[in-house]
């Protein structure tokens, strides 16, 4: 799907982890992630002592980059129950990546105001949230918009013009989404090559430390 898209690597996650758990898909990722760095891991974690343990590891070994938070039905995002998982992250300087539909958006913004040197990824924004987003980007100002269901008409452009390009990212939700649709929306944003560069690569590539094409 890669080469068919001409992408040359990509940040992803094992399914395993939000189908069986967090640390049994990590522990998957690790032993699936190819030599030539293509896939970039984007390592799943929950607010237990366990997870927050494996992620320590892996930190340790120098694997994290990104990180992301598994789904948790029925638990609050609250400052009480996320402090040691947010506060790690802010401290090592590694960015978290949050499904908006998983969590309630006031509860969202009313914690990470808490921790501002947190870098922060929300994805699958629908286009119904194009309001909502635009006062979540104005309130958190570390708050990055994954760009794979947000297609209102000229919204990418009304974004940048308000919050600049460096807080937009491309992605896809593959495999649930194809990797194709959202590239070709940005293709006719009417942005230039430099805006597309930087949403398409090097706004990924800038979060995860890491350089290339």
């Amino acid at each position: 799907e890669l080469d068919r898209h001409g992408a040359r690597r990509a940040g992803g996650y094992h399914r395993h982890a939000d189908e069986v758990s967090p640390i049994h898909g990590n522990n998957l990722l690790q032993h699936w992630l190819p030599p030539d760095q293509r896939l970039l891991p984007l390592w799943s974690a929950l607010p237990t002592e366990e997870s927050l343990t494996q992620i320590t590891e892996l930190n340790q070994a120098g694997l994290v980059r990104a990180v992301r938070l598994s789904p948790a039905a029925g638990l609050p995002f609250v400052a009480w129950i996320y402090h040691a998982l947010l506060s790690w992250l802010a401290t090592q300087s590694v960015p978290l990546w949050i499904a908006l539909p998983d969590l309630d958006p006031a509860a969202l913004v009313a914690t990470l105001r808490n921790y501002p040197q947190l870098r922060v990824v929300v994805t699958e924004v629908h286009y119904s949230h194009a309001w909502l987003i635009e006062r979540m980007l104005a309130a958190l100002p570390g708050l990055h918009l994954e760009l794979s269901r947000f297609e209102p008409r000229d919204g990418v452009r009304r974004l940048i013009e308000r919050f600049g390009v460096e807080r937009l990212l491309y992605g896809s939700a593959y495999p649930r989404y194809a990797l194709g649709p959202i590239a070709y929306y940005l293709h006719h944003c009417n942005l230039d090559s430099a805006q597309l560069t930087q949403i398409c690569s090097g706004n990924l590539e800038r979060l995860y430390g890491v350089v290339g094409s």
